[in-house]
C-alpha cells in the first residue's frame, strides 16, 4: 500500500498476516514478552502515538502513550511488561527518549542522552537502563540504575549506539558510530560490573 502497516511473520512456516489495516502509517512494532501483545506507532490521530495490539489480530488497536506537542516511537518493553521505553520527537527540541509505563499512566521519566541515537534498553532483570549518551561530545553507551537515580557507568570507549542486551543480561550489545559491532561482558548483581568492549 501506500502506507505503511504492521505484519507478522511465522518464522517455521514462512507465512504473513497483517497486522494493522488503518490508512494511516502504522510502524515500529515490538511484542510484548509473552509474544501476546504488539506495541506499534501510529500517526492515524493526527501524530505519532504508541498503541498496542493483540498478535493474533483479534480485538482492537488500543493507544496506551500519546503526547500533545510531540511524536513518539517505541524503541523497547522491558522484561516484565510493565515499562516502555519510547523515543519522544519534538519540534524545536532535541530528540529525547522517556520511560512509560505500558498502560500509559502516570508521568513519562526522561532518559538522559539522546533520543536521535535510538538509545534506551531496560536490563533483563528490570534494575538497570542502557542508552546511548553524547554529554562528552560523542555518543556513547552508559548504563544507570532504574529507577534512575543510583549508579552510572560508562560501557563504550570509542562512540557507541542503539545498546541491546543480551537475553540473561549477561553481555551488552552495541553498534559504533562506524557500524562496527561490540559486545561487553556484564555482571548485574550482586553489583553492577562491566568488563572490556570486544568486537
Amino acid at each position: 500500500t501506500d502506507t505503511r502497516d504492521v505484519w507478522v511473520r511465522d518464522l517455521a512456516r514462512d507465512t504473513a498476516s497483517r497486522l494493522t489495516f488503518d490508512p494511516g502509517i502504522d510502524q515500529t512494532p515490538v511484542f510484548s514478552p509473552d509474544g501476546e501483545r504488539v506495541y506499534f506507532t501510529s500517526n492515524r490521530s493526527g501524530s505519532f502515538t504508541a498503541m498496542v495490539r493483540p498478535a493474533n489480530g483479534t480485538g482492537a488497536d488500543q493507544t496506551v502513550f500519546k503526547l500533545e506537542i510531540a511524536k513518539v516511537a517505541i524503541r523497547h518493553v522491558s522484561a516484565d511488561g510493565r515499562w516502555l521505553v519510547v523515543g519522544r520527537f519534538a519540534p524545536g527540541e532535541q530528540p529525547s527518549t522517556v520511560v512509560v509505563t505500558a498502560d500509559g499512566k502516570g508521568e513519562p521519566v526522561r532518559v538522559p542522552g539522546n533520543g536521535a541515537l535510538q538509545s534506551g534498553q531496560l536490563s533483563p532483570d528490570g534494575r538497570f537502563i542502557a542508552y546511548a549518551g553524547n554529554e562528552s561530545g560523542v555518543a556513547e553507551i552508559y548504563v544507570q540504575t532504574w529507577p534512575l537515580g543510583g549508579g552510572k557507568w560508562q560501557i563504550s570507549n570509542g562512540g557507541g549506539m542503539v545498546p541491546m542486551w543480551r537475553g540473561d543480561g549477561k553481555e551488552l550489545f552495541y553498534r559504533t558510530l562506524t557500524s562496527e559491532f561490540y559486545a561487553v561482558p556484564i555482571t548485574l548483581a550482586p553489583r553492577f560490573s562491566a568488563g572490556i568492549p570486544q568486537q
